[in-house]
């Protein structure tokens, strides 16, 4: 059976604010501001059409982050930081890799479906960062984002792993089948549209079912 070795563990700069932990008023600026950037994307969104969304002063927004750039950096952290959150548990649990593995699928499409512009930032943020003309408070900022996106695929990784290891999994290479399933995750930021009031489930499990399909060859 194939094997690699791991990839590096947990970043100490993954670290989660949870919304308990933040302002309410900077939480109600990262949603409105997700929203903006989703809609009218990085260059065509600017403080004021966040402050439009939110009907408020322009130094409400100013009062929370220098620049939009610094905006733009916290939502795709917060965004990321929510779908880590989700998944830790589950890749913690005492299940074998097989219900593991199916169950964190199951929540990073949750985490997809139910927080659509702040996961679109999230997950077509990271080309764009590295584009941003940055100073060195936002690269630090972007190093815990970038540290988030390795725990996320190094959870993954460390479990379709063991489950090749222990037969749950068919043969093949763990980085390259969870660079492939992630990527089939993530490309709902492209294609998906928000439902509101209808249920998402069937498309959740219609996904997780053809991935564990190919993970398991059966």
């Amino acid at each position: 059976m194939n094997s690699e070795a791991a990839t590096p563990k947990r970043d100490d700069d993954a670290t989660i604010e949870s919304l308990d932990d933040m302002d309410k008023s900077k939480h109600a600026i990262l949603l409105a501001a997700a929203r903006a950037f989703m809609e009218q994307g990085f260059g065509g969104t600017s403080i004021d059409s966040v402050a439009e969304i939110l009907n408020c002063t322009k130094g409400r927004i100013y009062y929370h982050f220098k620049s939009k750039s610094d905006l733009f950096i916290e939502v795709h952290r917060f965004g990321i930081s929510g779908t880590l959150a989700a998944l830790r548990p589950i890749a913690a649990s005492g299940d074998r890799p097989r219900r593991r593995l199916e169950r964190m699928c199951h929540a990073h499409i949750d985490a997809i479906t139910n927080n659509l512009p702040l996961s679109k930032v999230a997950i077509q943020g990271v080309k764009l960062h590295l584009e941003l003309s940055t100073t060195p408070a936002q690269r630090q900022k972007l190093r815990s984002v970038i540290a988030i996106h390795r725990e996320i695929e190094t959870m993954f990784f460390d479990i379709v792993n063991e489950g090749i290891q222990e037969g749950d999994f068919a043969p093949g290479s763990p980085r390259t089948i969870v660079r492939a399933l992630l990527g089939s995750m993530n490309w709902m930021t492209i294609w998906y549209n928000e439902r509101p009031g209808g249920s998402d489930s069937e498309i959740n499990d219609e996904i997780v079912h053809f991935i564990m399909r190919g993970v398991t060859g059966s």
